[in-house]
């Protein structure tokens, strides 16, 4: 992490935290910060602030993933058809054996002429597990143009030649992306409401 407030919440919580550089340029950076200093450490799971309701099912799907074989694994889940256009909703188009082509803030794939094509949109959740291999490969690059040009760092793997595994998940999680996001976890959370278990209906407002 890069921010002083949330390392003191960490340990006051009773977990181990690390502040990383400020500068760095992603999550995915920081965390090969972090895989420096524990050369133990030979796979890792970045679960990001803005999706605190994640099943911790997910995390472990990914964990199998990366014991698998997999270099960098990730999510998605089906994408409501109302925000297929929103930039806030990142959209990944995979191959048939399910690694990553492309990830996108733009509608992808454009369904053009394609009624008869059995291609369902998905929303990519943002959750990542790496090899340290993967990873170091990763970071020891600067951000990609792609990367830089959607503002997604996982297009920094792909531009790389790094395979990227997404797995399904039958629902999203309700992110944080937006100020009116943050507004309806806070009252979930003081409400004491249980988890949902549905993907949004909605696009973020």
């Amino acid at each position: 992490m890069d921010c002083p407030e949330l390392e003191r919440i960490a340990l006051a919580a009773g977990a181990e935290a690390v502040l990383t550089d400020p500068a760095l340029a992603s999550g995915s950076d920081r965390v090969w910060a972090v895989l420096e200093q524990r050369p133990e450490l030979q796979r890792a799971v970045n679960v990001q602030g803005d999706e605190p309701e994640i099943d911790p099912a997910a995390i472990h799907c990914l964990l199998q993933a990366l014991e698998q074989g997999a270099e960098v694994a990730t999510m998605s889940a089906p994408l409501p058809p109302a925000a297929m256009n929103d930039p806030a909703c990142v959209k990944v188009v995979t191959a048939l054996n399910g690694q990553a082509l492309y990830f996108s803030r733009a509608g992808i794939p454009f369904l053009r002429g394609a009624e008869n094509v059995q291609v369902k949109p998905r929303l990519h959740i943002g959750i990542y597990g790496y090899s340290r291999a993967a990873l170091r490969q990763f970071a020891g690059t600067a951000p990609s143009p792609l990367e830089r040009c959607e503002g997604l760092e996982q297009l920094r793997f792909l531009e790389h030649g790094i395979p990227v595994q997404v797995m399904d998940w039958p629902h999203a999680f309700p992110g944080i992306d937006t100020p009116s996001d943050y507004d309806a976890f806070l009252h979930r959370l003081r409400t004491k409401s249980p988890l949902s278990k549905t993907s949004r209906s909605t696009p973020p407002a």
